[in-house]
């Protein structure tokens, strides 16, 4: 029970048909200005336990609750309004209605029923439990984050207390999927100690509010939004973690298929675990029809900065559809290879991004790419000549990168683009902490009757960088790098993604060869007298 503050009550005592009445009792909790709770009703038959009632109305503030529960004052607070209705038996409370609401909180609506038995010093509950959320993306409000747009939520299941401990047994239901649901609790656990599992036959990404969508005009006016301020990417602001250092629970989710649009997943297991001020969050391999996915999370609040690590691989992804659900424009198709190994640490996302350290690698091979983006990488001016307007695609044999970060700058140890008019290499850096960017793209014309392209350098903002050919002084300052030969991507220097690449067991990737795979050999010494 949280602290309430100072308590104000009034009563209409009256002795009427041999039993004690209040006739009309007032109770406040809190501050006059703004109480925390406030009961008005009436009980009949105080001294007669089978025959007592309790009728009443109330408003509640619930940030003492919260507060209380996880340990941590929300920024927001919701007033709670209800009813409560209870009769008594000879050895029990019969709970007859419980209601409450408010229009926080997406329109959050509970109703339960059931029975109460005081039971020496292990009470006795049995609850019939409906909540209903038409809007649960509100609660972010109250928890200081943005959540998706998820699909309309009702938990309908039994909570029982019996030995000090919660039990809950029922349905939480997001739209159209479904979750089978079991979460026990200590009920007097000083880290809450919640332990919950839910498992569902068929998940749908759009309940999850997880859906493939780009809209132009959107994306046109966020580019120019972006374009004319100056807003940091990364800010300032201390990361919200205390519930996380104050809380233990463990939570697993299974479900059997993960269904989106134009694709079909799982199964799927995830574990998230809290546990004396360390999160982790592990997902078994999820595998899909070309390939799967492996995921692993850590964050660890317990030394004087958070330390996050973030560790992922992704085999055969369609990026046409990551970029949907990203709400990007899809500008490149084709087969995704996806290693990610990062970590850092900070109390904000500004010292996260300073202080990244890592692997980032990427390929996409076998797809397409719209000519907008092949321009970037190659001679804009014999393209405007020579190929079909930009909102058309050609075909695109391999696009790679691979960045080690180290204290937030992350080099480039490969850039490149294959495609049947142009091979490109770059090189570069992208600075997290400065949050800037400055990279150099070499592209090579396969066309024999085209002039050699000039070099490309993109530089600036990371949110807004600029791109312009380099001039000849500069290029030559840069040849030493420039000027080695592309002929395909070394596999050497894909790290972690080139081992995934050979692997994968459905096809020859284009951006490896199997020349590139085996040992470089040196070449015989003529001066040394070798055969």
């Amino acid at each position: 029970m949280p602290d309430l503050g100072p308590l104000r009550a009034t009563a209409r005592i009256v002795d009427r048909d041999n039993s004690v009445n209040i006739e009309k009792f007032d109770f406040r909790a809190g501050p006059r200005q703004k109480l925390v709770l406030h009961l008005q009703g009436s009980l009949d038959s105080l001294d007669r336990r089978e025959d007592l009632k309790l009728a009443a109305e109330f408003r509640a503030d619930s940030g003492p609750w919260i507060e209380s529960k996880f340990r941590r004052k929300p920024d927001n607070s919701p007033q709670f309004v209800g009813t409560i209705k209870i009769s008594g038996t000879e050895d029990q409370l019969r709970i007859d209605k419980l209601q409450m609401s408010t229009d926080e909180l997406g329109g959050l609506t509970v109703t339960s029923y059931g029975t109460f038995k005081a039971n020496g010093g292990s009470p006795e509950l049995e609850l019939h439990v409906v909540s209903k959320t038409q809007d649960p993306a509100a609660w972010g409000k109250m928890l200081d984050m943005e959540l998706p747009q998820v699909s309309p939520l009702i938990i309908d299941g039994r909570v029982t207390s019996s030995n000090r401990e919660y039990l809950f047994e029922g349905d939480t239901r997001l739209g159209d999927t479904r979750f089978q649901t079991l979460a026990r609790q200590p009920a007097d656990h000083p880290r809450m100690g919640l332990e919950a599992s839910l498992s569902s036959h068929t998940v749908h990404l759009e309940d999850l509010g997880l859906y493939p969508e780009y809209e132009e005009e959107n994306a046109a006016a966020s580019q120019a939004e972006a374009a004319s301020s100056k807003t940091i990417i990364f800010d300032d602001k201390p990361l919200n973690l205390a519930s996380l250092s104050a809380n233990d629970f463990l939570v697993a989710v299974h479900a059997d298929r993960i269904i989106g649009k134009n694709f079909d997943l799982g199964p799927l297991d995830i574990d998230v675990a809290s546990k004396d001020g360390q999160l982790r969050v592990t997902a078994s391999e999820l595998s899909y029809q070309q390939g799967q996915i492996s995921f692993e999370a850590v964050i660890d609040t317990t030394g004087d900065d958070p330390r996050i690590i973030v560790r992922m691989t992704a085999e055969d992804m369609e990026a046409k559809e990551i970029l949907l659900y990203l709400h990007e424009q899809p500008t490149i198709e084709g087969r995704v290879n996806l290693v990610l190994d990062l970590q850092s640490r900070g109390q904000s996302n500004r010292e996260l991004a300073a202080n990244l350290s890592g692997e980032l690698g990427v390929a996409i091979e076998n797809g397409r790419i719209k000519r907008g983006v092949e321009m970037i990488a190659s001679d804009a001016l014999e393209l405007m000549y020579t190929a079909p307007a930009k909102d058309t695609f050609t075909n695109l044999n391999c696009m790679a990168g691979r960045l080690d970060f180290e204290k937030g700058v992350g080099t480039i140890q490969v850039l490149y683009l294959d495609t049947p008019g142009v091979r490109a290499r770059g090189f570069g850096t992208i600075d997290l902490a400065s949050e800037s960017v400055d990279i150099v793209i070499r592209p090579e014309s396969k066309r024999r009757l085209f002039r050699p392209s000039s070099p490309v350098r993109i530089k600036g903002p990371l949110g807004n960088p600029s791109a312009k050919k380099i001039p000849a002084n500069e290029a030559a300052i840069l040849a030493a790098q420039l000027a080695v030969p592309i002929i395909a991507l070394p596999a050497r220097a894909l790290g972690i993604l080139g081992s995934l690449i050979s692997e994968d067991k459905d096809a020859n990737s284009p951006c490896l060869t199997d020349a590139l795979l085996k040992p470089e050999s040196k070449k015989p010494d003529r001066n040394s007298g070798t055969n």
